[in-house]
């Protein structure tokens, strides 16, 4: 969900030149997709959601045709609908498939790409869903139902993935533990000061100005990435709204 946020608002390049982004995707996941798809006005929600799976989860099985929105109804487990739960719908003449972001009464709010011909949030008709799945190596599902306000927002801030364990945690143990390392060095060039030691004394003007300094760039690169962590924990906020039904008479999803 993280890599389809930071997808949103893609668009296929109008006439005969194509996006070099989702070709570029095709590319990426190699296979015979890589040489097949060349241009863009071919279907590419199965495109879109194999690129947001096939690169943050690099073990996971997708679908042999993955071009194939249909195919994506035997993917992974079955699952309830959860925040980046994969979505499979029919249509009239194929099929559709996206990430769930949200619910109202009558349909689900639909991250995916090739809707208006674009990524974006959709509204997509519950009826038409023929299958809700989850990645086999995705891990325990978090969250649960996100309710779409009247007003089109996504209302409940379960949608937000703070409680999710980020890829930022290993990494702030090291940081940490350099953080109390340089504070006990400075303890025992003082300690070892006052007792007289030497070379204690002589390296000290070296050792504590290079570990307060290590301290700080620590308590620095904790805050800038912890900031930037919580940030990309928030798979989608309340200020970004699904369009409404009009939208869905355009591109794949139709």
């Amino acid at each position: 969900m993280r890599e389809a946020r930071r997808q949103m608002d893609i668009l296929e390049v109008p006439g005969s030149k194509s996006n070099p982004t989702i070709l570029g995707w095709a590319k990426a996941l190699g296979g015979w997709v890589a040489n097949f798809y060349k241009d863009d006005d071919t279907p590419w929600c199965g495109l879109f959601a194999a690129h947001c799976i096939g690169l943050t989860l690099p073990a996971e099985k997708l679908p042999t045709n993955y071009l194939s929105a249909l195919a994506w109804a035997d993917f992974g487990i079955q699952c309830e609908p959860v925040i980046g739960a994969v979505l499979v719908f029919r249509r009239n003449g194929g099929g559709h498939v996206g990430f769930y972001a949200g619910e109202n009464d009558d349909s689900y709010v639909v991250l995916g790409g090739n809707q208006g011909n674009s990524v974006k949030l959709s509204n997509v008709e519950k009826r038409r869903c023929i299958g809700i799945r989850w990645p086999k190596t995705g891990g325990a599902q978090i969250g649960g139902r996100v309710n779409s306000t009247p007003a089109g927002g996504l209302s409940a801030m379960r949608h937000r993935l703070s409680a999710a364990k980020p890829g930022y945690t290993l990494s702030r143990r090291q940081l940490w533990f350099s953080f109390w390392l340089a504070w006990l060095t400075i303890g025992a060039i003082v300690a070892c000061g006052l007792m007289g030691a030497p070379s204690a004394v002589e390296f000290a003007p070296i050792v504590i100005p290079s570990m307060i300094m290590l301290i700080a760039a620590m308590l620095g690169i904790h805050r800038f990435a912890g900031a930037m962590d919580y940030r990309s924990s928030i798979v989608l906020g309340p200020d970004l709204a699904p369009d409404d039904a009009r939208a869905d008479r355009q591109g794949e999803i139709q």
